[in-house]
C-alpha cells in the first residue's frame, strides 16, 4: 500500500446526523474502521447532560481505534469531563492558552480560521492545528462566503511557510464531497475535513474509504 501522506478529519455534527436519521455511534465506529485521524463531536445548543452522555459513549467507541483522536467542539469543560484528546475552539470560545491550562500540556487544541488575518493571529496562540475555510459553500456555515480553491491554496502555502506552521497540522474544510475533492488534491492539499458528505450517507464507511482512496491516488 502507498505511504499515507494525508490526514482526514470527520466532524460528527449532531444536528446533521439527526436530519438524515443517522446514528452518531455507528458513524464513529465506521470512521474508526476507516482510519480517520480525528473525529470531532459538534452538538450545538443541545442539553449538556445529553451531550455528556453521548460524548462518553463516543469516547468509548473511538478509544478502540488507537490512531484516531477524539475532539470536542467548543466546550473545554465537556472535553475535560470525558477525557477527550482535545478541544476545537472558535473565536468566541475560551482562549487556547486557557483551554490548555485546563486540559493539560498534551491536549490537542484546534481552531478554525475564516480569514488570513485570523490565521496570522491564531499562529501566535497555543494551538496544535488550524482549519481553513469554508472551501465551498456549506450548509453547516451558510452565512460564510466560500474561499474557493485559489484562496485556500494561498492560505495553505502561507501557513506552511510560517515558522510555527512547519510543526502544526492544518485542515481545509467546508462543502468537501467526493465530487469536488479532486480539485483540492490536485493542488497538493491532502489534509481534509468533512462532515455532511459522510453523515448523509447510509454507508459512511464507504464514503470515508473513497476519500482515503482519493487521497492515496495523488
Amino acid at each position: 500500500m502507498p505511504e499515507r501522506k494525508f490526514k482526514i478529519y470527520l466532524l460528527i455534527d449532531r444536528d446533521t446526523a439527526k436530519k438524515f436519521s443517522r446514528d452518531i455511534y455507528r458513524i464513529a465506529e465506521s470512521a474508526g474502521k476507516a482510519k480517520v485521524d480525528f473525529i470531532q463531536f459538534r452538538f450545538g445548543n443541545t442539553d449538556l447532560t445529553k451531550v455528556l452522555e453521548e460524548s462518553l459513549k463516543l469516547k468509548k467507541i473511538i478509544g478502540k481505534f488507537k490512531t484516531t483522536r477524539f475532539i470536542i467542539n467548543n466546550r473545554t469543560d465537556i472535553a475535560k469531563a470525558v477525557s477527550a484528546d482535545g478541544v476545537h475552539l472558535g473565536n468566541t470560545d475560551l482562549p487556547p492558552e486557557t483551554a490548555r491550562e485546563l486540559l493539560g500540556k498534551n491536549a490537542i487544541i484546534g481552531k478554525t480560521v475564516h480569514s488570513m488575518k485570523e490565521m496570522s493571529n491564531a499562529l501566535k496562540e497555543s494551538v496544535d492545528y488550524l482549519s481553513f475555510g469554508p472551501v465551498f459553500k456549506t450548509s453547516l456555515k451558510p452565512n460564510l462566503k466560500p474561499w474557493g480553491i485559489g484562496k485556500i491554496k494561498k492560505a495553505v502555502d502561507f501557513f506552511l511557510s510560517s515558522e510555527k506552521g512547519k510543526d502544526m497540522d492544518y485542515f481545509v474544510i467546508g462543502g468537501i464531497t467526493l465530487n469536488n475533492i479532486g480539485s483540492i488534491l490536485k493542488k497538493g492539499i491532502t489534509n481534509i475535513a468533512l462532515s455532511t458528505e459522510a453523515l448523509r450517507s447510509s454507508r459512511p464507511i464507504k464514503v470515508l474509504e473513497e476519500i482515503n482512496k482519493a487521497c492515496l491516488s495523488v
